[in-house]
């Protein structure tokens, strides 16, 4: 027979069962809650950092088409200003080296020349390399002798005569007697030979500016 205390026994044991099962509902769906918050956490970073990529890379990308604008720019004027120079820097190569047209060339025009030279690179050396411009300028210091006498203009360091002739016989037209005082003493003079390397650096330096060819090694 049931009896009070084993009726109370089982009313107390059925209400454990509840509140247990309450319990693991609660906690079950409070663990589901938690997944499914995570999941559109986890979901809207994932559009978020893709636009932050995707912002960088584009950032990225504009600045290397700008640099290889700039590049692109940048041999372009060097191109132009080489196209003006280069004539010039033949006719004093073949003046001092006394190849090509040297007969042709007059000593005023040589000093022309130079000056048209030295305001191209001078009034231009932004776009060029410092290189460039010290290569420029080692090649004149071996043509010229400069800051003679205050106001007078440089000095050939070349001579008259060599065993290729005499620039004043060899002249097509009528030689001066006082472009005789324009060249410098023979101990202030400069070889065939070093301004042959002076000018293949130069040539070699301004040949990397826009890129026919490698920079060349210092010795």
């Amino acid at each position: 027979m049931l009896t009070a205390d084993d009726a109370t026994e089982a009313i107390c044991n059925d209400a454990t069962v509840d509140s247990d099962g309450r319990e693991l509902h609660v906690l079950a769906a409070s663990v589901w809650n938690s997944l499914e918050v995570a999941k559109l956490v986890i979901g809207g970073m994932v559009p978020v950092a893709v636009a932050v990529l995707a912002a960088v890379f584009s950032r990225a990308l504009r600045r290397a088409e700008n640099r290889q604008w700039f590049s692109q720019k940048l041999v372009e004027k060097r191109i132009e200003l080489l196209t003006a120079a280069l004539p010039d820097l033949n006719d004093l190569f073949c003046y001092f080296t006394w190849v090509g047209n040297w007969k042709e060339l007059s000593p005023p025009e040589i000093l022309l020349r130079k000056r048209r030279l030295d305001r191209l690179f001078h009034a231009n050396s932004p776009f060029f390399s410092t290189s460039a411009v010290a290569a420029y300028d080692a090649f004149i210091s071996a043509l010229f002798k400069t800051f003679v006498v205050p106001g007078s203009s440089a000095q050939l360091r070349t001579g008259l005569t060599s065993q290729h002739g005499s620039r004043v016989k060899a002249f097509t037209e009528y030689w001066e007697p006082t472009w005789d005082a324009m060249f410098t003493q023979e101990a202030e003079r400069t070889s065939p030979d070093v301004i042959k390397k002076r000018h293949q650096a130069l040539t070699a330096t301004l040949g990397s500016e826009i890129g026919t060819q490698s920079a060349p090694r210092e010795a």
